[in-house]
C-alpha cells in the first residue's frame, strides 16, 4: 500500500509545455559539455554533435540532416537570446519563427507544421 511519502516524493516528469521541455525530469542535474570539447566537429572525429543526424519528420518518417557545425558554433547561431525568445513565443502560443541557418533551410529542416 502506498503511503503519504510515496505521493510526496515520487518522481514526476515535468509539465510538457514548450517552456519546460528543456528541463531534466525528476530533478536530475543537466550534463554539460566541457568548453574545450564544444568547438570540435566531425573533422576532429567528434561525431556526437556535428555530422549526419537522423531526425524524425512531423509525419513520422526518417530524415537525414547534415550538421557541419560544432556545439560552440550552434550556440553562436542561437546566441543573443534568439532561442530563448523563440521558446517563449512558442510557450505563449504566438506565431513564431524558429532560428535557423541557410544550410538547414536548404535541407528543409523546419518547425513542425511550418
Amino acid at each position: 500500500m502506498l503511503n503519504n511519502w510515496s505521493f510526496k516524493y515520487r518522481c514526476k516528469l515535468p509539465d510538457q509545455s514548450a517552456k519546460d521541455s528543456f528541463k531534466c525530469a525528476c530533478g536530475d542535474t543537466s550534463f554539460g559539455i566541457p568548453p574545450e570539447k564544444q568547438s570540435l566537429t566531425w573533422q576532429n572525429q567528434a561525431f556526437w554533435c556535428s555530422t549526419t543526424m537522423t531526425m524524425m519528420n512531423f509525419d513520422g518518417t526518417t530524415k537525414y540532416v547534415w550538421n557541419p557545425f560544432s556545439l560552440a558554433e550552434l550556440q553562436q547561431l542561437l546566441g543573443g537570446g534568439k532561442l530563448d525568445a523563440y521558446l517563449q513565443c512558442v510557450a505563449g502560443g504566438g506565431q513564431c519563427t524558429a532560428p535557423s541557418h541557410d544550410i538547414f533551410k536548404l535541407q528543409q529542416v523546419m518547425r513542425c507544421g511550418a
